[in-house]
């Protein structure tokens, strides 16, 4: 029992001693303190560079939690219209990448993407060329779903017209 203790004294007395030093002269002190205050002072420069970082996207977070809480839907061809596309060219891109695909003249997500907020299903009435009148179902899309497209026609480097412009000035 006792060899025990004393071999559990060792093991911790040699962990202390290996993990931290305590300075044996004045100048060995002197040094651990000029560094000790050296990496405060850059963790002050980070937190001040983290907090302007922070104070910078603060307003395009809110822009987005706004836009993103909006219940307003947009047709297809409304947002294919910010990247210079038509609807009908919009659809074929999203059906390519396993977005949407085509039900009963309808364009509808795919598995994986419902229930997330994307689309929604609206009743229109369109009239036709002989004046009657037709129901017909349509998917329109709300602002996560616009947020969803542009993160994935911005992955296959196609931009919005606002990107391209800031690109370019």
């Amino acid at each position: 029992l006792n060899v025990d203790y004393i071999n559990e004294f060792e093991r911790m007395e040699n962990y202390i001693k290996g993990e931290f030093q305590l300075p044996k002269t004045f100048a060995e002190a002197l040094r651990l303190a000029a560094d000790q205050q050296e990496q405060l002072e850059n963790l002050k420069l980070e937190n001040k560079e983290k907090d302007k970082q922070i104070t910078e996207l603060k307003p395009a977070k809110e822009y987005v939690d706004k836009i993103l809480s909006t219940e307003d839907t947009m047709t297809i061809t409304q947002i294919a219209a910010d990247y210079g596309l038509s609807g009908l060219r919009l659809n074929q891109i999203l059906h390519q990448e396993r977005i949407i695909r085509n039900v009963g003249g309808q364009w509808l997500l795919y598995t994986e993407h419902m229930n997330k907020g994307y689309t929604r299903s609206e009743t229109i009435i369109i009239k036709r060329k002989d004046g009657t009148e037709k129901v017909v179902p349509a998917t329109k899309w709300t602002q996560k779903g616009r947020l969803k497209i542009h993160q994935t026609l911005t992955e296959l480097g196609i931009l919005a017209n606002v990107d391209k412009e800031k690109k370019f000035s």
